[in-house]
């Protein structure tokens, strides 16, 4: 995916602005300028969500109450035209002048990687943002992983219901069909997590020249077999029942890192956590251009106050060859030689 321009109107600081992108991008100035507002647009634009926000109103220019960001890209060299409304409580979306009806067959189309103070913290602190790490890898490595999401929340929201209402008798079947589904969606999140496994060490070795074993964990309460975990889930009917929540499935999975065979809590400094995930991010990019011929937008804010100069020289040597469409926020202007560098002074 490359975003060759975008329009912005009362989203964040920006009125009216007009952006035409190159393959890598430097938009750089003081605090308080834009610059982070700029990239949360970008990504907005592939995962139709903030990184900062839950609240389409925080979104909004002050005292407007609807913005517009409209942009000009290309997929597989296909250019196409994408238009986003946000009112203070909802979001609409055109594709090419068509209303795009579900959110997951949009974002299943593109895909941006992000390294940001903001987005660094939810990932450490936040287990929900660990799983759509990997639920949105997913969406585009594999074409059933849509369905199987989808099932898997109309399959937990009807059972929620039951166990609040507690008709204990009407479990029992979706209990079948969360562990047929549960068990489907954990073989494809352990595989993405043995795939980036092969990679993630490498590259952090690479990015900070050491030697320390970089590897993620993922956490999951789902058995190897429907059959187990259909049993598994009927044993924990009446203690779900007495909570009136769905308390196990694919929705309780996590992913932790370690170093050097130590979690992350006691082994990382901050410095080595951010490396870390760069490396995780990285590793993914890898994944996605060998499976899939995709190349994700990558999105780098204030990496130069983020990273030492070795980490960020190694990233920068890492990525152009990739061919990515790149942006980098710097608070002064950087001396940086990329080949097609396009310079915004906010």
């Amino acid at each position: 995916m490359v975003i060759h321009s975008l329009a912005l109107q009362n989203f964040r600081s920006y009125k009216i602005d007009n952006f035409e992108f190159s393959n890598t991008n430097i938009i750089y100035g003081n605090n308080g300028r834009g610059k982070t507002n700029l990239l949360e647009a970008i990504y907005l634009l592939t995962h139709l969500k903030s990184f900062r926000t839950n609240s389409f109103k925080n979104l909004l220019n002050f005292n407007e109450e609807l913005a517009f960001l409209e942009a000009n890209i290309s997929l597989q060299n296909v250019h196409h035209k994408i238009k986003i409304s946000l009112h203070k409580d909802k979001r609409k979306v055109w594709f090419d002048n068509k209303p795009v009806q579900f959110v997951s067959d949009y974002i299943s189309r593109f895909f941006s990687l992000l390294f940001a103070p903001d987005m660094l913290s939810s990932f450490k602190n936040t287990p929900s943002e660990r799983r759509n790490f990997m639920d949105r890898s997913l969406l585009l490595l594999s074409a059933q992983y849509s369905l199987l999401l989808r099932d898997y929340n109309h399959i937990k929201k009807q059972k929620k219901e039951l166990l609040r209402t507690g008709i204990d008798k009407n479990i029992t079947p979706w209990n079948k069909l969360l562990a047929h589904v549960s068990v489907a969606i954990k073989e494809q999140r352990k595989q993405l997590c043995n795939e980036l496994n092969e990679n993630i060490t490498d590259l952090f070795q690479c990015l900070t020249k050491k030697k320390d074993i970089l590897k993620i964990n993922y956490k999951t309460n789902i058995l190897d077999t429907e059959e187990a975990y259909f049993q598994f889930l009927e044993e924990k009917k009446d203690y779900e029942k007495q909570k009136g929540l769905v308390l196990y499935g694919a929705h309780r999975d996590t992913i932790n890192i370690t170093l050097n065979g130590q979690e992350e809590e006691v082994s990382l400094s901050q410095g080595e956590y951010r490396s870390s995930y760069l490396a995780i991010i990285l590793g993914l990019n890898k994944i996605l251009k060998e499976k899939k011929n995709i190349l994700p937008i990558i999105l780098l804010d204030d990496i130069f106050s983020e990273l030492d100069t070795i980490v960020i020289n190694r990233t920068i040597e890492r990525l152009l060859p990739m061919k990515n469409q790149i942006f980098i926020t710097s608070v002064v202007k950087q001396d940086a030689s990329f080949v097609n560098m396009k310079e915004f002074a906010m």
